[in-house]
């Protein structure tokens, strides 16, 4: 009370330190005397003293009783405005409790030291006793993870491979796979490498399984191509390219790709994108469902203008679905496949589809029959009436 807000300049102050070190002398088991000195250090801005004392407290107390005293320790080394020391407190704090290894997290991104963080996150997430104290699940603190990695990925450790990390989420939480592709791409974009975001793009439009993933990560690998074009035409703009960038023009032999032609080329390429998307989205719900009649219908229709990618459709389809897990009349894709080649004028490629079909498997005899009626409807068509008699 004597010493109140002139804890820097009174003397009263240095003669209450003096009181608290006697009563030390014989009471140095007792946490709340230590914990009383401990905040009159801290008032008096005694850096150094009060780290010194918080060991000789640590090392006074029996370890059953440091619970009252390290968050005290992390409070004070946090706000002393020392990161390293601050690191330091927690680090052992750690060690006593495993569970404040997540506010240990929360320091460093705050500070900035993202690889410290990741190295933490990754304890964590192998710690399988580890109970978060804020709550959080461990798929939390693992996406945790995944966004410090792909948002920083230079001040991963090297011992780290964030691609295999990132990748053996996708079998462990399958309702974020679509967040976790556009995770693996944008750790790769930050690194620079384009070609490597490319690829992993594709591999994500053309194997997940849902809409919604889907959705994620085509609009991303389409913003991401818009942005490369923006940043290609700005550059163009301002007087040219950078030679020394890693996604800059490559050399042909003795000709080097201009950089208009680079710029046509990568507008192709994402026209070429926006117009996949429809055989793309199908693809995604086939692999829901192979055995969808009307989706193989439907897909076979985005592909009818292009012959040899219509008949490998029909001839995919008619292999893929199964009639007894089908989903519609399975024998309306050979119907369709044999009309096909009927509207194109290739009646003897059509009489092969239906005498494959005839002795493909049915659910019962009125698919069959089908079939052979719409056999005999086409060779009438084609004015072909023995034949059709033969059927």
């Amino acid at each position: 009370v004597a010493v109140r807000d002139r804890w820097t300049t009174s003397g009263r102050a240095k003669t209450l330190v003096g009181a608290y070190e006697r009563a030390l002398l014989s009471c140095n088991k007792f946490p709340r005397i230590w914990l009383d000195y401990l905040a009159c250090l801290r008032k008096m801005g005694l850096g150094s003293e009060v780290r010194r004392a918080f060991d000789r407290c640590l090392m006074a107390l029996p370890i059953t009783q440091h619970h009252h005293v390290w968050p005290e320790f992390v409070e004070w080394a946090s706000d002393f405005g020392v990161v390293e020391a601050a690191v330091i407190a927690h680090r052992r704090w750690v060690m006593y409790e495993p569970n404040g290894r997540e506010a240990f997290v929360d320091y460093l991104v705050a500070q900035g030291r993202h690889g410290d963080a990741i190295v933490e996150l990754v304890k964590i997430c192998e710690d399988d006793d580890f109970a978060s104290p804020s709550g959080k699940s461990r798929h939390q603190l693992w996406m945790r993870l995944c966004d410090l990695c792909a948002a920083h990925p230079e001040a991963a450790p090297r011992s780290l491979d964030v691609d295999a990390l990132i990748r053996s989420g996708l079998a462990r939480f399958t309702d974020e796979v679509g967040k976790l592709w556009c995770k693996l791409a944008d750790y790769y974009i930050r690194l620079g490498d384009f070609e490597d975001a490319r690829d992993v793009y594709e591999e994500a439009v053309t194997t997940v399984v849902t809409v919604r993933d889907f959705s994620l990560a085509f609009d991303a690998y389409a913003q991401f191509e818009e942005s490369v074009i923006a940043a290609k035409m700005k550059l163009l703009e301002d007087g040219g390219g950078d030679s020394e960038d890693e996604d800059a023009p490559p050399d042909i032999g003795t000709f080097r790709v201009t950089d208009e032609l680079d710029l046509e080329l990568r507008l192709a390429r994402l026209e070429r994108l926006m117009t996949r998307r429809p055989l793309l989205l199908s693809s995604v719900v086939l692999r829901q469902n192979p055995h969808n009649v009307k989706e193989w219908h439907a897909r076979a229709a985005l592909v009818a203008d292009d012959p040899p990618e219509a008949i490998a459709c029909y001839g995919d389809a008619v292999k893929t679905v199964d009639p007894a897990r089908a989903t519609g009349k399975v024998e309306s894709l050979w119907i369709a496949f044999a009309r096909y080649y009927e509207d194109r004028g290739d009646l003897a490629n059509a009489r092969v589809v239906f005498d494959k079909a005839c002795a493909a498997d049915f659910r019962g005899a009125d698919d069959l029959a089908a079939v052979y009626c719409a056999w005999a409807e086409m060779e009438l068509r084609g004015g072909h009436h023995d034949a059709a008699l033969d059927v």
